[in-house]
């Protein structure tokens, strides 16, 4: 086993250069104690969910070996059993083929982003919106709320309070200092927030595509734009680097599903519809990976359902290019995908078509995804398109 895997190692030198890599264990038997939150705990009693290998962390005696050597520990999975690690040389890998706790050793997949179309500066008329008998003051959101049902929800007092939801995305901009998000700091509604990229608590940075997803959420401002569920507690977290342009890794959105499953997020929101990036014969991938068990990052995400989270993703933006199809989360058979509609429930000629590679029915559901009302970086209430912003109207 071990000259096979030393041959791999030779054979992934010569067509890939990979920084980052997985190393997966043979088991978890330093590993005793669960260490979930109290809200996780609560979150799985309700559903009847039991406590399973998966929730023990990884050994630590295995990762304290791996820092003995010339590498970075990225992550930490007991999903998986594994951890991502950064390489200053593919050499070190032969090292580590002495070590019979290491089951298998693989590249982190880097995955393409399938972007939202740009913002339009498009005057918005706010005279034809009615309030008649609502209690919130929609202005131009109120079509992408109203034909979910959510307007009647509100009407009725659900406003997602006592709910947690995750939101992943490349970053969340001004989300601290906007007014259309006052009300979450006022009312201490934003509870954790980490970055999985730079490995520290700073999301502001990076992007303002977080902020535009998470406007149509919880934004808070009357005449403009009322968010789906602006009474629930969020957690932000930032799972892509925008400042790579199309890639991103696969660790880190794993990395977030795990932590939010750990403190008891009931809801993850995905903006992110990934596709996969290699030329190379070796490591290509192709839409016969969308068969919802092929992708690392569709793994995590079914996983994170069978621990009682809802997860809710965007299909992609994909529907009028090559590719096509949804991407990855979106073919997980637990993972709920949303394709975009426009404000006519008409499918969105840019919305990633199904069905998943085994033939299962997606997207799943959709919503308004093109002239989306969202707010930019500088609360500008602006219209978007893509299913970065149909998802989080479902979520």
């Amino acid at each position: 086993m071990k000259f096979y895997l030393s041959f791999l190692f030779v054979f992934f030198a010569a067509f890939l250069e990979a920084d980052n890599w997985w190393i997966f264990f043979n088991d978890k038997s330093c590993s005793k104690e669960i260490k979930l939150a109290e809200k996780s705990i609560e979150r799985r009693l309700k559903q009847n969910i039991l406590f399973d290998d998966y929730d023990l962390p990884v050994c630590l005696d295995y990762v304290n070996i791996l820092k003995e050597h010339d590498l970075i520990i990225r992550h930490h999975s007991r999903w998986f059993n594994a951890v991502s690690v950064s390489l200053s040389s593919l050499d070190i890998l032969d090292s580590l083929l002495v070590y019979d706790f290491i089951k298998d050793i693989r590249p982190v997949v880097k995955i393409e982003i399938k972007k939202d179309t740009l913002l339009t500066n498009k005057t918005l008329d706010y005279s034809h919106y009615s309030r008649i008998s609502n209690i919130l003051e929609y202005g131009p959101s109120f079509n992408q709320i109203n034909m979910l049902g959510g307007v009647d929800l509100h009407n009725l007092g659900f406003f997602g309070s006592d709910m947690t939801i995750a939101v992943f995305d490349a970053g969340f901009f001004g989300v601290q200092t906007l007014p259309i998000f006052q009300s979450l700091w006022d009312n201490n509604q934003i509870i954790d927030m980490y970055d999985f990229v730079d490995n520290d608590n700073d999301v502001f940075g990076g992007s303002t595509h977080g902020t535009m997803v998470l406007s149509t959420m919880a934004g808070d401002m009357a005449d403009s734009l009322i968010g789906v569920a602006p009474e629930a507690n969020y957690m932000l977290f930032r799972t892509e680097d925008s400042a790579s342009e199309t890639l991103i890794e696969e660790d880190n959105w794993a990395a977030a599903a795990e932590y939010a499953d750990s403190v008891g997020v009931h809801i993850i929101n995905s903006s992110l519809g990934y596709t996969i990036l290699y030329d190379d014969t070796l490591n290509s991938h192709s839409y016969t990976d969308m068969d919802g068990n092929s992708t690392i990052i569709t793994v995590a995400a079914d996983l994170a359902a069978s621990k009682g989270i809802l997860v809710v993703n965007s299909a992609g933006n994909s529907g009028n290019n090559d590719w096509y199809y949804i991407g990855a989360p979106a073919d997980g058979d637990s993972v709920l995908a949303i394709g975009a509609v426009n404000n006519a429930g008409e499918i969105a000629s840019f919305s990633s078509r199904g069905p998943s590679y085994d033939g299962r029915v997606k997207p799943n559901v959709c919503a308004q995804g093109v002239n989306t009302i969202v707010a930019d970086m500088d609360s500008t209430i602006r219209v978007a398109n893509g299913t970065s912003f149909s998802s989080p109207l479902i979520a």
